[in-house]
């Protein structure tokens, strides 16, 4: 009995201060999936002089900011083939297929992908794609913790932020707030 009244105190003197005074302080709790950036692209076809049966395909691979992707993965499948190929180090690659039709997909992490079906390599052509590769934030959900209730434009705002690789949010700075994740 003595042992239990010491237990019932220690945790009373424990607990009580705990859910005063501090564990209630972060009481607003706000889970938000975070926006994917759309990928873009450009193409220019221009004739060549091979007098072949193929189409040179080249690719600039660039992120949103313009650096380049390296290691960029490249598929081609068409009914005949699959090609896989990579981007180098300055983001560039380079290849010649048959003419035909082929479904072309761009991809990497964190990277949001690009995909063409149908699309038409026609015979001595020389077709350059130039892109601009935003973030996936596919799988990436934030979770806001604030001391204070926050509007629907400080949470839109920090969501945006966030989606956009941007951490220096005034609501964090000030401790307004907090960001966890999860995946």
């Amino acid at each position: 009995m003595l042992k239990l009244a010491k237990q019932l105190l220690l945790t009373g003197i424990f607990l009580i201060p705990a859910l005063v005074f501090g564990q209630t302080q972060y009481k607003y709790r706000y889970r938000q999936h975070l926006t994917s950036q759309p990928s873009t692209y450009t193409i220019n076809t221009v004739d060549t002089l091979m007098q072949t049966n193929t189409g040179i395909l080249t690719f600039h691979l660039f992120d949103n900011t313009g650096t380049a992707v390296p290691m960029l993965n490249i598929t081609l499948k068409n009914s005949i083939s699959d090609t896989t190929l990579q981007s180098d180090a300055e983001g560039f690659a380079s290849l010649e297929l048959a003419s035909g039709t082929y479904s072309l997909m761009l991809f990497s992490l964190p990277y949001t992908p690009i995909v063409l079906e149908n699309y038409i390599i026609s015979t001595n052509t020389q077709t350059t794609f130039t892109t601009s590769l935003g973030r996936s934030n596919a799988m990436s959900i934030a979770l806001i913790h604030s001391i204070r209730e926050l509007t629907a434009a400080e949470i839109q705002q920090i969501t945006d932020d966030l989606s956009n690789q941007k951490e220096d949010i005034e609501l964090i700075k000030n401790k307004t707030c907090y960001v966890t994740w999860e995946l």
